[in-house]
């Protein structure tokens, strides 16, 4: 991942111009933080270019509006996990990280644990977008957020803490595995879904967003949670050939 983002940090270096009033451009601290007050830097941009940045490195609103664009989301690793169970490939040249289940098998299906971020979430906003590119099933796949990574149970066990999670046709809030709220949503998303996943600390909300083709209007699953808590981001599959990519475009 440094590789990669480096290389990027370099694409920097090289759009900006020399420092003049007569170019349209924010220095790199202000890149960081926001342009004119509105455009914000999220995602990739913010996550892992601009901290590579040189300090005298100025960047052209232009490189600012196409990292919005396209560097819109975060990249996550799901590093934690049972190798038994699953496998993850970064795919450089493609930008996305390809997550499935090793094998089916009845113990998969009775004994499958999570796949979990290798990083806890305290603040901010954080966007993810997800891709199903082949769904294992409402009572097999599930996406959420817990506040204990443990790879070895489910989702609403009592062994990951505080859970927000999508599983089952519901949005659910588990503590210690005690149900706290359910919402029955109906089909949440099936092949070829793009779900864009938002965890907001500022507006406490856990949300996942499901875009399904230009004739299909945009459906929102969306719970509150327990802001002052740190949560990692997890899913999980219970079923082979299920298969999810993470992608920043």
């Amino acid at each position: 991942m440094s590789t990669f983002s480096t290389t990027h940090a370099e694409h920097f270096r090289v759009l900006s111009p020399p420092t003049s009033s007569s170019y349209d451009c924010i220095s790199r601290d202000e890149f960081i933080i926001h342009a004119s007050g509105t455009l914000l830097v999220t995602g990739y941009a913010k996550q892992y270019i601009a901290p590579q940045l040189d300090q005298r490195t100025i960047i052209p609103f232009e490189i600012l509006k196409l990292c919005q664009a396209y560097f819109a989301f975060e990249l996550i690793n799901l590093s934690v996990y049972n190798e038994a169970w699953y496998k993850q490939e970064f795919v450089e040249t493609e930008i996305k990280t390809v997550i499935s289940p090793i094998a089916n098998s009845w113990l998969m299906r009775r004994y499958t644990g999570l796949m979990y971020s290798d990083i806890g979430y305290l603040s901010g906003v954080h966007h993810w977008k997800l891709q199903c590119v082949i769904y294992g099933g409402s009572h097999n796949d599930c996406i959420g957020i817990t506040t204990i990574p443990n790879t070895s149970t489910w989702i609403n066990s009592c062994c990951v803490g505080t859970a927000y999670f999508a599983f089952n046709e519901h949005l659910s809030h588990y503590i210690n595995g005690e149900e706290q709220r359910s919402l029955h949503c109906g089909e949440m998303w099936t092949d070829n879904d793009d779900l864009f996943i938002t965890l907001d600390f500022k507006r406490g909300v856990f949300k996942i967003t499901r875009i399904r083709d230009m004739f299909t209007p945009h459906v929102v699953y969306s719970i509150d949670i327990d802001a002052t808590r740190t949560y990692y981001l997890c899913i999980g599959m219970r079923q082979f050939p299920a298969k999810y990519q993470f992608r920043l475009c």
